[in-house]
């Protein structure tokens, strides 16, 4: 109950300041007490570069009149009261009856349905990008995952050899140096007959 109660305040404070704050900083342009409709408002200088000046051809960006900014100000305070005066009325005051009633209609069954778009969802979109989501899972898996290792398996038998040849012994060492050098040889000679 105790963080219900401060949810609910922390809401209250926060809608109320948005509601009451926020308009009335921008109806009266936060910029030297001066209305917006008197001078320029300091948000609309801070847009300017985004929304332009009037210039030929172009419209300016004209604020409402004053009477419509206030109007429009104190129709969100009311319904911002409104709201917070039919919640307390419904959840505390009422004790949640009425929610409770209405929770168990037919109405709130449809809701809690979706009202079937959440089965239309499923069937025309859900299902076929699960479809997709698995195709490319044994993509993943079976192609990619499979190269991956396939490529990595002659590094392994490259690894092997190369124990394998350095064992340790200085005369497989010098074996190798004259092979090698054998080999060397044979190419330079066939370079030279065919160039």
């Amino acid at each position: 109950l105790k963080l219900r109660i401060a949810l609910t305040a922390t809401v209250i404070i926060v809608s109320t300041g948005a509601q009451v704050v926020g308009p009335a900083l921008i109806a009266f342009g936060i910029d030297r007490g001066l209305p917006a409709v008197i001078g320029s408002s300091a948000i609309q200088e801070w847009l300017e570069p985004v929304i332009g000046t009037a210039t030929a051809g172009t419209a300016a960006f004209a604020h409402l009149s004053s009477g419509s900014e206030w109007l429009l100000i104190v129709g969100s305070i009311l319904a911002t009261a409104l709201g917070l005066g039919a919640g307390y009325w419904v959840y505390v005051v009422n004790k949640g009856k009425l929610a409770q009633r209405v929770g168990a209609g037919p109405v709130a069954a449809l809701s809690r349905g979706g009202l079937g778009f959440d089965a239309v969802n499923r069937v025309a979109l859900t299902l076929p990008l699960e479809s997709v989501a698995d195709g490319l899972s044994v993509l993943d898996r079976e192609v990619l995952d499979r190269g991956i290792v396939a490529s990595a398996a002659p590094v392994g038998l490259v690894g092997r050899l190369a124990t394998v040849w350095q064992g340790g012994y200085v005369r497989l060492y010098a074996l190798s140096m004259l092979v090698g050098a054998a080999v060397l040889a044979v190419l330079v000679v066939v370079l030279e007959v065919l160039g």
